[in-house]
């Protein structure tokens, strides 16, 4: 699975990649910033694959110019209640201060809100790492609570359209990428019929295109 926008694509992870977000996540100045901050086993790693492997966990690597650049989530998917909890981080240090990992949670977010109809998503960020608190109440996150050095914090669907909505709507208007792509291997039947029912259930504007081996939704952000 692929989403993809402004020239970044969203690659949804496979077990070939676990030994490079494993290194990368070992690194101190990524695990540093991070609620865990023991060192990452290569067992260790296989076991966490293999938790989230599954229909309610989305974890993406970040491509950028054809290079992995970071990793960003979509986990713990609430179908029922159209709920997630999303995290970021960025390896590559030479896009940390650009528009670079904006775009990236922008558009994780214009799929989450626009095509799959989240009502909330959460996040956690460690009290120390202003940087991170910064970014995300720039994007429209509000802080619900803290506890124990951890800061929680949420983007509700009226939080999102005072804030996240605007700024993809004014990207899309500027950008010469103005659509956002998913491309769907036709072997996840569960997903694919999951868009559809959004789809018909919130009238929303996607062009669906089925190919061989794929289907590719095509969805551009109304103002």
């Amino acid at each position: 699975m692929i989403v993809e926008k402004y020239g970044i694509q969203l690659k949804k992870i496979t077990i070939e990649d676990i030994e490079l977000i494993r290194t990368k996540r070992n690194a101190e100045n990524i695990s540093s910033k991070m609620i865990y901050r023991e060192f990452i086993s290569p067992e260790q790693q296989l076991k966490w694959f293999n938790s989230i492997n599954n229909f309610n966990n989305f974890y993406y690597l970040i491509i950028y110019n054809q290079q992995p650049i970071g990793l960003i989530n979509d986990q713990n998917l609430d179908w029922k209640n159209l709920t997630s909890e999303a995290g970021l981080f960025v390896w590559e240090e030479n896009y940390l201060k650009t528009i670079v990992p904006a775009l990236a949670t922008l558009t994780l977010m214009e799929l989450g809100f626009e095509i799959l109809s989240w009502n909330k998503t959460v996040i956690k960020v460690l009290a120390s790492n202003q940087e991170g608190l910064t970014y995300n109440k720039q994007i429209g996150f509000k802080v619900v609570n803290t506890h124990n050095g951890i800061v929680y914090m949420e983007l509700d669907r009226e939080s999102y359209k005072e804030k996240a909505r605007k700024m993809i709507v004014s990207l899309t208007k500027s950008h010469v990428d103005k659509t956002l792509r998913i491309t769907v291997n036709n072997s996840d039947v569960q997903f694919i019929d999951k868009v559809h029912e959004f789809i018909s259930q919130f009238k929303i504007l996607v062009t669906t295109v089925k190919k061989k081996d794929d289907t590719l939704f095509e969805y551009q952000i109304i103002a």
